[in-house]
């Protein structure tokens, strides 16, 4: 039942932010940070970035926003307004009085996988009682204080993403959230063109555990590389529990992996977490569930949740837009199934997509096919980390590969002729390539980092299908 009160009540806002209130007071129903977007009803907060939100103040007024905050003391606002010296650190200063809605915090990092953990850690929790989460990918200096604020009055669990792309980032905004259960589901080397190393960006990840309360409980990923500078990096910032899992069987873990059936669209897993031996089906292909289905699983046991309900959680996952959603298209020859993983990638993530789409099975006549964006962000090494991508598509057997960017230039210069599908310098020189080769029976996964704008060639296979108008 939604609380009466609604999200805040603008007294509520003053004393979080000691700001000054003018033009009556207001409940807000949310919080938006984007006047275009803004409901009736919710409270709009601009920020300063390429533009300054403040010039938006009206446009958000004349859409039903029901009050506003501002930082310009220039500003004539007509209607209900909280004045602020900043509104970014107004917003950080409601982050940390909502967050205490919540009985119990998680916070999630990690190379590979936050994104996609988090949501399936909420499915689950969600499964136990009221539970709040990130939208989409709302984990940097600005989406993880908003997705603190936006914490509803009556929360049993609060779900919080907290990315980085630079060394220095993931400690204060651990420290905003101050969550009970820190997890970090991987080290890749995302992110390593700013960071240099693998080890460093172990370090960055693991500063998740210094944000923890006094009693709470560091989670990660015992198979991840230099997990144990994640072992250090929880000891030193004193985790008063400290939780791992293991994909691949080790029986250091508290959970564990000891048998596994692959299928095209599902994973039996013989699983072993914190002492209780049992089954369960994740519905949703690709190695990389194998190992955050552990991580859902010390969530919802760690919480309260209990392991019944991240079971039962896992069991019921949808694979997301950008994450793994497959549809079929119906081509005028025949069918073809898309594979969408154009959100991000990074070498780690590429190979198990790739593994992934070597366990689907074409239909008759058809193809393993991918179209591949860049990869951003990978420093000094990046075009031997692309070339690289030959071992394992090769290992894949894939049939077919595309390539949109100059990065992914040197992984076309690194294939067999036969495999060679086409390279073009962007996603959406590429996509007429993709279009126009594929054929009934294909199945074709299209994968890049967000940068790379493989959701164009993802735009343009759907466009081909007659019902995409209906979608």
């Amino acid at each position: 039942m939604p609380d009466p009160r609604g999200l805040w009540i603008s007294r509520d806002i003053v004393r979080a932010t000691a700001g000054l209130s003018e033009n009556g007071g207001f409940n807000a129903s949310d919080i938006s940070i984007d006047s275009r977007t803004i409901a009736p009803g919710e409270l709009f907060v601009p920020l300063v970035a390429e533009r300054d939100g403040h010039d938006f103040i009206p446009a958000a007024l004349a859409r039903g926003a029901a009050g506003v905050l501002c930082a310009r003391r220039d500003l004539a606002v007509a209607g209900p307004v909280i004045r602020v010296n900043d509104t970014l650190d107004a917003l950080v200063a409601m982050g940390a009085v909502a967050r205490e809605r919540a009985a119990c915090r998680i916070a999630i990092t990690g190379s590979v996988g936050k994104t996609s953990t988090k949501e399936a850690v909420a499915r689950a929790l969600a499964l136990a009682g009221p539970t709040h989460a990130a939208v989409k990918s709302f984990n940097n200096h600005w989406g993880v204080p908003l997705t603190l604020a936006r914490t509803p009055q009556e929360s049993a669990f609060g779900v919080y993403e907290v990315g980085m792309s630079h060394r220095g980032e993931i400690l204060p905004l651990a420290r905003q959230v101050a969550p009970h259960l820190a997890i970090v589901t991987m080290i890749a080397p995302a992110h390593i063109e700013s960071l240099g190393t693998l080890a460093n960006i172990a370090m960055e990840k693991g500063d998740l555990f210094g944000g923890l309360q006094p009693r709470g409980t560091a989670v990660y990923n015992l198979d991840a590389p230099h997990s144990d500078i994640l072992q250090r990096q929880a000891e030193a910032y004193a985790a008063a529990r400290i939780v791992t899992w293991s994909a691949s069987g080790r029986a250091d873990a508290d959970l564990r992996i000891v048998g596994r059936m692959r299928g095209p669209d599902a994973t039996r897993l013989e699983v072993v977490a914190f002492g209780e031996h049992f089954s369960l089906t994740i519905p949703v292909p690709g190695v990389t569930w194998e190992s955050n289905g552990l991580a859902v699983l010390a969530a919802a046991h760690l919480s309260g949740a209990g392991l019944a309900a991240g079971i039962r959680g896992l069991e019921s996952l949808e694979a997301v837009e950008g994450r793994g959603a497959t549809r079929t298209l119906a081509l005028p020859d025949g069918p073809v199934v898309l594979v969408d993983e154009a959100y991000n990638a990074n070498p780690v993530s590429m190979a198990a997509a790739f593994d992934t789409l070597a366990a689907r099975v074409p239909g008759p006549g058809g193809r393993r096919i991918v179209a591949l964006g860049d990869m951003l962000e990978l420093g000094e090494g990046e075009m031997a980390f692309h070339a690289g991508l030959a071992e394992p598509i090769a290992w894949a057997k894939l049939d077919l590969v595309f390539c949109a960017g100059t990065r992914m230039r040197a992984l076309w210069d690194s294939l067999p002729a036969a495999c060679r599908g086409g390279w073009a310098p962007d996603a959406a020189a590429l996509a007429p390539m993709v279009a126009e080769a594929l054929r009934a029976g294909d199945i074709v996964m299209v994968k890049g980092s967000n940068g790379s704008r493989m959701r164009l060639v993802v735009a343009a296979l759907d466009a081909m299908d007659p019902r995409s108008g209906d979608r």
